[in-house]
């Protein structure tokens, strides 16, 4: 399996990552809980940024979402011999940015490829192309309908000049707008993780890069250590149906 972090093509066949002990200003993330719902807005990246994650379970028994190391270090799955460890395989999940029509903000989709294969299609089909050039709904149907999440199209319309404004802040690093998602995608250390895990400072592996300090965490009753975590149900602004 390719196991590809960055952009990837809207054609192939992905969490909130804030955290309050994050020194970074967070990102602002589109909140799609609960079902029944809808958001329209523009995406305005040319592609969407792929990366690894887990859901496990940290030393106090909470649900935890961190990045997979992509190689034998990590603790939660070894990709070498496909042995389960604390949990489960990695799931490919995607960062988009998004314009919001609810406030006209630049905000962050933190999706499966549900939607960006929904979107794929759109850009696919010539009648509609580059899904920057129109507005899109997306749907969240009631639990349990398949597929969840749907995208509908909107009619071709320009962004006017300040919107354009504020896409151009948000790929600028010298300015205070400026989302950056590379840095968040890319693989946590197995050090990082144990600490996570077991709050384990001790590890032997070489760190690949430097530890993100970015992770969600939602109180959950305790668990046995030994038990993989389940994914939560419609606790982040995800599908979990949508492979």
């Amino acid at each position: 399996m390719n196991r590809k972090v960055g952009k990837v093509s809207w054609g192939s066949p992905a969490l909130n990552t804030n955290s309050s002990k994050d020194d970074k200003k967070p990102l602002p993330f589109l909140d799609m809980k609960g079902f029944g719902k809808s958001w329209r807005g523009r995406i305005v990246s040319e592609e969407p940024l792929r990366y690894w994650a887990h859901f496990t379970l940290d030393k106090d028994g909470r649900t935890t979402k961190v990045n997979c190391t992509l190689d034998e270090s990590c603790p939660i799955f070894i990709e070498k011999t496909k042995t389960l460890c604390a949990g489960n395989q990695p799931e490919a999940r995607y960062y988009i940015k998004f314009l919001d029509r609810k406030d006209n903000k630049i905000k962050v989709l933190d999706v499966g490829k549900q939607i960006v294969n929904g979107i794929g299609g759109l850009i696919d089909n010539p009648d509609w192309g580059h899904c920057k050039d129109y507005d899109i709904t997306i749907k969240k149907g009631a639990e349990g309908t398949m597929p969840l999440y749907t995208v509908e199209p909107a009619p071709h319309k320009a962004l006017t000049a300040e919107e354009l404004v504020l896409v151009a802040n948000s790929d600028d690093p010298d300015h205070e707008d400026f989302l950056n998602l590379e840095e968040r995608i890319q693989p946590h250390t197995a050090e990082f993780l144990n600490k996570i895990l077991k709050g384990d400072s001790e590890d032997s592996a070489p760190k690949k890069s430097p530890p993100l300090k970015s992770v969600a965490a939602t109180t959950r009753p305790a668990a046995a250590p030994q038990k993989a975590a389940a994914a939560p149900k419609d606790e982040f602004e995800v599908s979990w149906d949508d492979e």
